[in-house]
Parts: structure tokens; C-alpha cells; sequence
């Protein structure tokens, strides 16, 4: 399909439009992957020599060539092939790139791929992943003590550089979880966060002090932000709405915001991509909607008097050359992004942990499993245990303030308590509200959850309760409401939150041949008469409390 525009002149002009069936391919970060190549931004200085050759000039040998220097930027894709403006020996035209280069800011210098590294790379020379690795986990446990950490020293040092990785391979993934180191004063957050920006793809340590609009332009880049002194971030209350919009809706590929600008004569929207890593450090903890995407690093004062006064801005301290580790995270990244696609998903299948709560460790898992395939043994097996010990053990304790949690805790308490008085024994329960909601307080007593007691309401409760959705009703239609709650539906529950949920109520104990009622197992009214040795049948027409089915009470 065409249409042909024909313009008057001395020559002819003309002019064929053709709809495309996709857009065309953009380049708009330092380091990306498109379709299945990747490819690196680099800005250096170069010496550009013009000779002036002349066959018809007698003294042309005796003329000096020409020399300029100036800082040019150029594409390298993984193969090799440097594209630039350029018209010079070696350099391929921009217009056989075949994408559009639209980077309009260069980066910090010392965060850009050096010259050095980039004849190295040209060369053919190319970093193994394993000695990458190897020095990154030496870098981090040289500075930063992990006693009483997620894991041991080792593990926990090898989870940070498997998250410094995922970084240089951002456009592999989907999903990037965050980092939170936490901890009191003094117990290293601030440094750690430091190391990890210093070693991350274009990391930078923001201040309280940033505007907004450089956090924009960074987080466009795909630049790892670390954030210190993160109670000036984590709360609703305390950030203005766009940074927090820009920090929350980051963690997903393709997430953007739109931002107003203007060009001097108009202004135009613009749509920001706002898909990068961050960091926080911070005494306090994350706010729900920040913690189900992070990990949280807990950390103590340390003992080791080496490592607290140790600063890894200080490059004489580090046991690897700074420069040459950054360059090999470069070409690293270029040569082996698109390899990482493939380990994403086959380390999502092996997890155990699924959707919410795998996001957050779907980078590091990726990455410890194509270490694994370069020559790092059993690193996904034991990052994949480490997750699921967080999961189960960690997770809990962190997100004691999170209100449906304990809703969902107090079901099972509710459940527990039925069973005991033996009215467990139908799949869907019924509760009174204000029983759930007495053992959601009691609940949080016991763990002494970080939230206001008073809030813990019927109507709250209700509300969380239809949130979930339960169905509410009243049995005699004009008494208490309460909620159906059926086994099934409260493993479901107890599943995607990640609560333990007890043996005693597994909905195939009182289901199948050997269940309750089931053809070889205890008859329904017959295990009413084993609660105790007194007589069944006289409180057998009377309701019970808790779930207001015509069964005999304990």
C-alpha cells in the first residue's frame, strides 16, 4: 500500500510511503538487546589523523597529517562491530546499525566502558563469567560483614554479587527485585549499598537531596539507584507523588511514566522508563508495597575492626583492580546478554517459590543458574534454598505488619480451634466476624506485629474478608454476620502469603476413600463420640459457637 508525492523542480522527486508492520528498533540505554544481539554504548576520546595525500603535489611526503581529539560516541555490538559517525577505517556507518540511536546523555566517565577495556574487547579478548564472579564475591565480602545475615558470610556474599550481575543483564529480564539492607547505626547498610553501586551497571548513590528529574534520566538509562537513608523514601507520607510514582512503578519491564517537558517553544509529552534496579538502606522497614518487592538483607554491627573501617571508596583497599572489574562487567554483559532469557525461565520452572514472591529473586536465580552452566557448582541449588528459607522463616517475621496476613493467620487460628471442638470436620466453616477478629488481635500480641491495635475492628476485618472473597451471611438472617471460610479456599490462602498451614486442617483428611465419611474411613457421627467420655447426644441439636452447625460442643 503507497501513495506517491511528486515534487516540481529541476529534478524529479519522487516519494513512496510504506506502512510498517512493527516500529522500528531504538537504541535508548548504554547497554541493551535487541532482537538477538546485544549492544554497548561507548563514549571515548579518539585521535582522528587526516592525511593529505596528493599525487599530483611534489612536496605532499613532507606535509604533516592533521590531528584532532575529541570524545566520539560509538555502538559495539557482541560480535565485535563498532558503529559510529564517523567516516573513518574500521568504523561502519550508522546507517547499517539498524536501529535508531536516541541517547542524548552520556553518563558519568568513570561508569562508561573505557577505551581500554573496548580495544581488549575488539581484540577478542572476553571475560570468563566464573573469574568475574569469583572477584566480585571477594570485593564484597572483603568490606561488608554478613554474620547473622540471610546465610552465611559465603552465601550471603554470593546472593549480592549474583544481584551486581542481573544488573549488567537488565534487558534479559522482566522482573528486578530490589534490595534493602537493614539494620541499626553503624551495622553497615550505608557502606554496602555503596560497594554495590560502585560495582553495579551504572550505579549511582542518591541523596536525599536528588531532583527528580535526574532520577528520571537515570532510571531511563536502566542505571542502578541506591537509595540511602531510605525512611525519607519508603512512606506515602513522606515523598512527593512522582518521585514515589518513579520508585514504585519501576520493577516490571515496559513500565513507564509520563512527564511533561519543555522544548523551548511547546511543550510535549514525554514517556520515561522507569525499569531499573534499586537499593535502600534503612533502619526502619519497607512499607508493604515495597516489601513485596525486595529483598531485605538484615545486618549487625560488626566485630571485625578491618571491615568497619573500610571504605569502598577508597579503590587502594580493593583486592581487584576497580577499572579492569568494571570493564569486564561490560563486556560480560554485551557478549553474554543474550544468553540470560533462556536461564530466566528455566530457573523460574526449577523455583519453588511462584508469582509474587518469586519476583523478587527471579534475577539473582537466573543469574545463579547460568553461573552454574559456566562453572560454578551447586550456586542454584543453594541460592534457590536460600530463597525459600527466606521465604519461610525470614519473610514472615518481616511482614508482621501486614494486616491480611494476619487476617489470614487468624482463619487458621479459627480453623484450629473448630477442629479441636470437633466441628471441623464439613469442607467450608462458618465464622462470626467478631471471633475472627478477636483472634487476629490476639495474633498480634502474640508476635507483636508493628500495627495499632485499635484499627483491628469487625469492620476491618469484614472488609479484608471481602477483599479475599469470602462470602458473608447471617445463618439465622438476623443474627451475627459471619463468613463462610472453606479448607480449600484457607490452603489457597495460606499458600499465595506464604503461612504455614497445619496438617490438622488439609482438606484431604476430610475428603476421599480414607477421609472422614470416606468409604474406609470414620464415620462422621461416630467420631463425634470419641471428644471425651461423656454423653454426645445431649448437646447434638444445640449450635455451635464458633461456626454455628448443629454438632456436639467439646
Amino acid at each position: 500500500m503507497g501513495a506517491e508525492n511528486k515534487e516540481q523542480g529541476e529534478n524529479q522527486v519522487v516519494r513512496k510511503v510504506r506502512f510498517m508492520e512493527k516500529p522500528p528498533a531504538f537504541i535508548r540505554r548504554p547497554l541493551t538487546l535487541l532482537d538477538c544481539h546485544a549492544y554497548a554504548a561507548v563514549w571515548a576520546y579518539v585521535e582522528i589523523i587526516e592525511e593529505n595525500i596528493n599525487p599530483d603535489s611534489e612536496d605532499s611526503e613532507s606535509q604533516e597529517p592533521n590531528k584532532t581529539y575529541k570524545r566520539e560516541r560509538f555502538i559495539i555490538r557482541d560480535d565485535g562491530t563498532i558503529f559510529g559517525e564517523l567516516d573513518a577505517e574500521g568504523i561502519t556507518s550508522l546507517r547499517f546499525l539498524g536501529a535508531k540511536v536516541e541517547l542524548p546523555i552520556m553518563p558519568k566517565p568513570e561508569q562508561t566502558w573505557s577505551s581500554g577495556g573496548v580495544i581488549r574487547y575488539l581484540n577478542g579478548d572476553r571475560p570468563e563469567p566464573q573469574d568475574v564472579f569469583e572477584r566480585l564475591v571477594e570485593i564484597v565480602s572483603s568490606f561488608i560483614d554478613f554474620n547473622k545475615s540471610l546465610g552465611s558470610q559465603k552465601e550471603t556474599a554470593e546472593l549480592i554479587a549474583c544481584y551486581i550481575l542481573a544488573t549488567w543483564f537488565l534487558d534479559a529480564f522482566t522482573v528486578i527485585g530490589y534490595l534493602w539492607p537493614n539494620g541499626q547505626r553503624g551495622s553497615g547498610k550505608t557502606q554496602l549499598i555503596s560497594l554495590i553501586a560502585e560495582l553495579s551497571y551504572l550505579g549511582e548513590l542518591i541523596l536525599a537531596g536528588s531532583t527528580y528529574a535526574s532520577l528520571r534520566d537515570m532510571a531511563d538509562y536502566g542505571a542502578t539507584l541506591a537509595f540511602d537513608d531510605a525512611e525519607n523514601y519508603s512512606g506515602p507520607d513522606k515523598l512527593n507523588g512522582d518521585k514515589r510514582a518513579l520508585l514504585l512503578a519501576g520493577n516490571r519491564k515496559g513500565s513507564q511514566v509520563g512527564v511533561k517537558q519543555f522544548d523551548g517553544k511547546k511543550w510535549s509529552t514525554r514517556y520515561v522508563n522507569t525499569f531499573c534496579p534499586r537499593l535502600f538502606s534503612a533502619i526502619n522497614l519497607p512499607d508493604p508495597t515495597l516489601a513485596s518487592r525486595t529483598i531485605i538483607i538484615p545486618l549487625i554491627r560488626s566485630d571485625d575492626d578491618l571491615k568497619r573501617n573500610s571504605d569502598p571508596s577508597d579503590y587502594d583497599l580493593w583486592k581487584t583492580d576497580r577499572r579492569k572489574l568494571l570493564d569486564d562487567l561490560w563486556a560480560l554483559g554485551l557478549s553474554r546478554l543474550p544468553e540470560i532469557k533462556a536461564c530466566e525461565r528455566e530457573a523460574v520452572s526449577r523455583s519453588r517459590l511462584s508469582g509474587r514472591d518469586l519476583e523478587p529473586w527471579r534475577a539473582p536465580l537466573a543469574i545463579a543458574l547460568w553461573l552454574e552452566k559456566n562453572g560454578v557448582e551447586g550456586l542454584f541449588s543453594q541460592m534457590e534454598n536460600l530463597s525459600w528459607v527466606y521465604f519461610n522463616e525470614e519473610k514472615p517475621n518481616l511482614e508482621s505488619d501486614d494486616l491480611t496476613v494476619l487476617v489470614i493467620k487468624g482463619l487458621v487460628s479459627c480453623a484450629m480451634s473448630a477442629i479441636s471442638a470437633n466441628c471441623a470436620i464439613e469442607k467450608t466453616i462458618w465464622f462470626p466476624t467478631k471471633q475472627i477478629k478477636n483472634a487476629v488481635i490476639s495474633i498480634a500480641k502474640i508476635e507483636e506485629a508493628d500495627v495499632d491495635i485499635s484499627k483491628i475492628t469487625s469492620r476491618f476485618v469484614g472488609k479484608v474478608m471481602q477483599s479475599l472473597r469470602f462470602q458473608s451471611r447471617r445463618p439465622d438472617g438476623n443474627g451475627p454476620r459471619g463468613w463462610d471460610v472453606s479448607l480449600q479456599d484457607l490452603q489457597r490462602n495460606c499458600s499465595v502469603y506464604g503461612i504455614n498451614f497445619p496438617a490438622q486442617l488439609d482438606i484431604h483428611k476430610y475428603d476421599g476413600t480414607n477421609g472422614i465419611d470416606g468409604t474406609n474411613g470414620t464415620r462422621q457421627q461416630e467420631s463425634l463420640m470419641f471428644i471425651n467420655d461423656g454423653d454426645a447426644s445431649s448437646g447434638m441439636s444445640k449450635p455451635c459457637d464458633a461456626c454455628g452447625q448443629i454438632a456436639w460442643k467439646k
